[in-house]
């Protein structure tokens, strides 16, 4: 079965079913995932739809506040683990000097985001991420990371899935949600199959995504977004 009937099948699905299709829309916004876009009828060969805005920081971080309204809990997280940073205290200027120290490659893609490609396990907490976005608020202050990994197989994946999940759980409690099921034989038995665990508080958000692309590709994504007052 191809990769359009997949998904078209998919779009007539159940609520369940629904919640996965989301799951595939969002990833497929992202670097790694943008190829699927073709295949998500309405988007086109030239990928979203969707104009671009151009937006004052101060509008943007508005935006962005009014659309985490939609992910965020309800309960305070006990701590916003950002790796080798600190959610609204490390600055870009830190971010950029600490990759580089690591001769990491980067580009601006505006003037509040950067992406970065292979940045080490030692930075990345465990894991070498082939990208890595990190987003700045109006006032140069980093709160969002996002990280993707290529990954060999499922079990490798979910090997990965599992110790990012469990190193979360650690810091701010047991995920909110999971679905899916973080398990090799699960996962590659179809494509499309994503496990993901959220962690969802007031004032941040961690997303650990698997996803089976396809031919036997698999990727890993770690999200992380504080939308509140920093904490260590």
């Amino acid at each position: 079965m191809s990769l359009g009937r997949i998904l078209l099948w998919l779009v007539g699905g159940t609520s369940a079913v629904a919640l996965a299709l989301t799951g595939i829309i969002g990833f497929a916004h992202t670097p790694p995932g943008r190829p699927l876009l073709k295949w998500i009828p309405g988007m086109g060969d030239d990928g979203c739809p969707i104009p671009d805005v151009t937006l004052t920081p101060e509008q943007r971080d508005e935006a962005r506040a009014t659309s985490l309204v939609a992910v965020a809990g309800t309960a305070a997280s006990p701590a916003q683990p950002a790796l080798a940073w600190s959610f609204g205290t490390t600055s870009r200027a830190d971010v950029e000097r600490d990759v580089a120290a690591h001769g990491v490659a980067c580009e601006a893609t505006s003037d509040h985001a950067l992406r970065c490609t292979q940045l080490p396990a030692t930075l990345a907490g465990g894991m070498d991420a082939d990208t890595a976005l990190f987003e700045f608020d109006a006032k140069g202050r980093l709160i969002t990371i996002d990280l993707h990994e290529a990954v060999p197989d499922a079990a490798a994946a979910v090997l990965l899935h599992t110790q990012r999940r469990d190193a979360l759980a650690a810091e701010v409690g047991p995920p909110t949600s999971q679905r899916g099921e973080p398990d090799a034989a699960w996962i590659a038995g179809a494509p499309l199959r994503i496990a993901a665990a959220s962690f969802r508080f007031s004032d941040f958000r961690a997303e650990i995504e698997t996803a089976h692309l396809g031919h036997e590709r698999y990727r890993l994504r770690d999200l992380r977004q504080a939308f509140g007052a920093a904490k260590p």
